[in-house]
């Protein structure tokens, strides 16, 4: 289900807005997809550009530029294995 919004979204934003809505959905399924988001960041990111006909590939590196980040600034701010906020200690 998820998968066909995505889909349906990179498609209205190629053909009617100009808005950045797919990226803003990819930011949120990575933060909680994680590791899985890159492969649908690159499949989503082609097929913008081939609807768009724009070059090939340029959205996909942008959209899995910005998984990578969400992700990396993920595990510094929550840590990798923990669900809550680890903030770091103070050294007396």
């Amino acid at each position: 289900m998820v998968i066909v919004l995505f889909f349906l979204i990179a498609f209205l934003e190629a053909v009617f807005v100009s808005w950045p809505i797919t990226l803003v959905f990819l930011i949120v399924l990575a933060f909680y997809w994680e590791e899985k988001a890159f492969l649908w960041a690159l499949l989503i990111g082609l097929w913008q550009d081939l609807i768009s006909w724009r070059h090939l590939g340029s959205r996909s590196l942008i959209f899995l530029l910005a998984s990578f980040l969400v992700i990396v600034i993920k595990h510094r701010v929550v840590g990798q294995g923990q669900s809550k906020l680890s903030l770091p200690k103070q050294y007396d």
